[in-house]
């Protein structure tokens, strides 16, 4: 069965400031009881993106691993949130190449149109959501993370909802002592997840 929410955490440290952020935003969609499903993505197998654009002609990906599960999900979650820290203004290795990995879904969208590959994609009103911690204070801090989380939420056809992201966050367990962190997080999570006609 798909979950309402698939929560992608995309930090490889676990227990870290993304996460608690995170889990915060998520806690609105428990009260809702919405059906909620943890993916760690950095402890998936999930090989680099090859650049051989087989997706291009087939809208498949030519290698096999934990993707084949991840994509069914991507694209059946009615509400797919992402959290990610800062790692030289972008996103994580490990991380960026799930999101790189989703070309096939661009594809399908881009280069197959009239019907060919794979069905595409799944229910309305779906929504995407960013959360994201950086340690330091740059004026464009969060902005790779934000361009490639909406252009990875259209490659999986979700639209981006936008982003709560908290600067400052150094030392593990910061997003639990910065005043109004992880409260920011549960409003974040209460007007994402508030009920709407049909979902």
């Amino acid at each position: 069965m798909a979950p309402d929410v698939l929560a992608l955490f995309g930090s490889p440290r676990r227990g870290g400031n993304t996460d608690a952020l995170l889990e915060a935003l998520l806690e609105p969609a428990f009260l809702r009881g919405l059906a909620v499903e943890r993916v760690r993505v950095p402890e998936l197998s999930v090989a680099p993106c090859r650049g051989c654009r087989f997706c291009e002609a087939s809208g498949e990906c030519a290698q096999r691993d934990a993707m084949a599960e991840a994509i069914p999900k991507l694209l059946s979650a009615r509400w797919v949130a992402l959290s990610s820290p800062v790692f030289f203004y972008g996103i994580p290795g490990q991380t960026k190449s799930f999101i790189d990995r989703c070309q096939p879904l661009w594809a399908r969208k881009h280069r197959l149109p009239g019907g060919k590959g794979p069905a595409p994609i799944s229910p309305p009103g779906r929504k995407g959501f960013l959360v994201a911690a950086g340690g330091s204070s740059g004026k464009n801090l969060f902005t790779g993370l934000e361009l490639t989380a909406r252009y990875f939420f259209d490659a999986i056809d979700v639209r981006f909802e936008g982003s709560y992201a908290v600067r400052g966050l150094e030392a593990p367990g910061d997003a639990g002592k910065t005043p109004g962190a992880l409260e920011g997080a549960r409003a974040a999570g209460e007007k994402l997840f508030a009920p709407e006609d049909g979902i």
